[in-house]
């Protein structure tokens, strides 16, 4: 029986470290011990706590903290953008919100996609932008590809991020919002 397993664990072990994708299934398995879902809707969870770190090689590390639903950081979006999460909040936009079945690991791993694809863009949309940074980019939700937009503190910190759709032009920018077609 020993001559067996070994073998066959041995030929697995290759296996996965062959396997195109094996970093998402370490990130999968990393998610199921830290469950971000848990440690957001935690009252307990304190703001700036750190859910996770993303780095680009162009523009470097930005984090998602906790949050708060009316600033910034995971809770801001949920609250903000999805159907599911923080359902009693006053300024939920349902035109920008993700699809009802996206859960906080599926926006987590959209962001870390998005991030390796995007693009600065240099005048966030005719606002202000003195101390924030704005990307636009690609990722995939619910195997679904879409475009994203991504809002940066001047510290590195992640304000928002949802789905760009038509419904979110109405900031004057086509320029913007047609460059990563």
């Amino acid at each position: 029986m020993k001559k067996v397993i070994l073998p066959f664990l041995l030929v697995l072990t290759l296996g996965f470290i062959g396997y195109e994708h094996y970093d998402e299934v370490l990130i999968f398995a990393k998610d199921i011990v830290k469950n971000p879902e848990n440690r957001i809707l935690n009252a307990n969870t304190d703001e700036d706590e750190i859910i996770e770190k993303f780095y680009n090689d162009i523009y470097g590390e930005i984090i998602l903290t906790a949050g708060e639903e009316n600033g910034m950081g995971f809770r801001h979006i949920l609250a903000r953008h999805t159907t599911e999460y923080f359902i009693n909040f006053d300024n939920k936009e349902t035109s920008n919100s993700f699809s009802d079945e996206t859960t906080t690991r599926d926006i987590i791993k959209a962001i870390r996609i998005f991030y390796n694809n995007c693009v600065d863009v240099p005048k966030y949309l005719n606002r202000t932008s003195n101390n924030k940074t704005a990307y636009l980019g690609l990722t995939t939700i619910n195997r679904e590809k879409i475009k994203c937009l991504l809002i940066v503190s001047d510290n590195g910190k992640i304000i928002t991020f949802y789905p760009y759709t038509e419904s979110a032009k109405n900031y004057n920018d086509t320029y913007y919002y047609n460059l990563i077609d």
